[in-house]
Protein backbone atom coordinates (compact mmCIF):
# COMPACT_ATOMS: atom_id res chain seq x y z
CA UNK A 1 0.00 0.00 0.00
CA UNK A 2 1.44 3.59 -0.81
CA UNK A 3 1.23 6.16 1.57
CA UNK A 4 -0.45 9.61 -0.12
CA UNK A 5 1.12 12.97 1.17
CA UNK A 6 -0.86 16.06 0.69
CA UNK A 7 1.11 19.25 -0.82
CA UNK A 8 -0.26 23.04 -2.35
CA UNK A 9 -0.33 23.59 -6.06
CA UNK A 10 2.02 26.61 -6.75
CA UNK A 11 -0.22 28.33 -8.78
CA UNK A 12 -3.70 28.03 -7.10
CA UNK A 13 -2.82 26.86 -3.72
CA UNK A 14 -5.05 24.19 -4.33
CA UNK A 15 -4.24 21.00 -2.07
CA UNK A 16 -2.68 18.28 -4.12
CA UNK A 17 -2.63 14.48 -2.75
CA UNK A 18 0.03 12.21 -4.24
CA UNK A 19 2.05 8.83 -3.48
CA UNK A 20 5.45 9.29 -1.36
CA UNK A 21 7.24 8.59 -4.53
CA UNK A 22 6.08 11.57 -6.60
CA UNK A 23 7.50 14.21 -4.34
CA UNK A 24 9.82 16.07 -6.26
CA UNK A 25 8.05 15.08 -9.97
CA UNK A 26 6.13 17.81 -11.99
CA UNK A 27 2.14 16.83 -12.36
CA UNK A 28 -0.57 18.99 -13.46
CA UNK A 29 -3.15 20.13 -10.78
CA UNK A 30 -5.99 18.95 -10.64
CA UNK A 31 -7.77 22.48 -9.93
CA UNK A 32 -6.14 24.57 -12.32
CA UNK A 33 -4.70 22.34 -15.04
CA UNK A 34 -1.50 24.01 -14.78
CA UNK A 35 1.62 22.05 -14.41
CA UNK A 36 2.98 22.10 -10.40
CA UNK A 37 5.89 20.42 -8.53
CA UNK A 38 4.87 18.08 -6.39
CA UNK A 39 6.37 19.02 -3.30
CA UNK A 40 4.97 18.66 0.81
CA UNK A 41 2.73 20.98 2.60
CA UNK A 42 5.28 22.94 5.51
CA UNK A 43 3.28 21.73 8.31
CA UNK A 44 1.39 23.97 10.66
CA UNK A 45 3.09 26.64 12.99
CA UNK A 46 2.79 25.35 16.57
CA UNK A 47 2.06 27.65 19.17
CA UNK A 48 5.84 28.30 22.06
CA UNK A 49 3.63 27.72 25.17
CA UNK A 50 0.48 25.92 25.01
CA UNK A 51 -2.92 27.36 25.24
CA UNK A 52 -3.86 25.35 28.85
CA UNK A 53 -0.85 27.02 30.08
CA UNK A 54 -1.62 30.42 29.77
CA UNK A 55 -5.37 29.99 30.88
CA UNK A 56 -4.47 28.69 33.82
CA UNK A 57 -1.89 31.33 34.56
CA UNK A 58 -4.35 33.67 33.91
CA UNK A 59 -6.73 31.89 36.31
CA UNK A 60 -3.83 31.49 38.83
CA UNK A 61 -3.47 35.44 38.78
CA UNK A 62 -7.01 36.37 39.18
CA UNK A 63 -7.46 34.35 42.25
CA UNK A 64 -4.28 36.23 43.26
CA UNK A 65 -5.55 39.63 42.82
CA UNK A 66 -8.98 38.45 44.31
CA UNK A 67 -7.58 37.31 47.65
CA UNK A 68 -5.38 40.39 47.62
CA UNK A 69 -8.56 42.81 47.37
CA UNK A 70 -10.64 40.43 49.68
CA UNK A 71 -7.62 40.72 52.29
CA UNK A 72 -7.79 44.80 51.76
CA UNK A 73 -11.27 44.62 52.50
CA UNK A 74 -11.53 42.39 55.55
CA UNK A 75 -8.41 44.61 56.86
CA UNK A 76 -10.54 48.09 56.82
CA UNK A 77 -13.67 46.49 58.27
CA UNK A 78 -11.75 45.04 61.10
CA UNK A 79 -10.07 48.77 61.61
CA UNK A 80 -13.91 49.82 61.09
CA UNK A 81 -14.68 47.31 64.06
CA UNK A 82 -12.30 47.87 66.28
CA UNK A 83 -12.37 51.78 66.04
CA UNK A 84 -9.02 52.17 65.41
CA UNK A 85 -7.04 54.14 62.85
CA UNK A 86 -4.64 52.73 60.37
CA UNK A 87 -1.26 53.02 61.68
CA UNK A 88 -0.19 54.94 58.30
CA UNK A 89 1.95 58.02 58.98
CA UNK A 90 0.01 61.23 58.47
CA UNK A 91 2.33 64.38 58.05
CA UNK A 92 1.23 66.52 61.04
CA UNK A 93 2.34 70.10 62.31
CA UNK A 94 4.47 69.53 65.46
CA UNK A 95 2.69 70.96 68.28
CA UNK A 96 4.17 73.56 70.26
CA UNK A 97 5.65 73.50 73.51
CA UNK A 98 3.18 74.62 76.37
CA UNK A 99 4.30 77.33 79.13
CA UNK A 100 4.61 76.29 82.55
CA UNK A 101 1.23 77.34 84.54
CA UNK A 102 1.60 79.68 86.55
CA UNK A 103 2.37 80.11 90.60
CA UNK A 104 -1.08 79.87 92.53
CA UNK A 105 -1.62 83.14 93.83
CA UNK A 106 -1.87 83.60 97.68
Amino acid sequence: MTKLLTGKCAACGGYLEFPAEAVGTTADCPHCGRPTELLLAPPAPERTVPLRSIIYTAIAILILVGGLVAVMVALKRAERVTGRKSEIPTATTPQPATAPAPAPNK
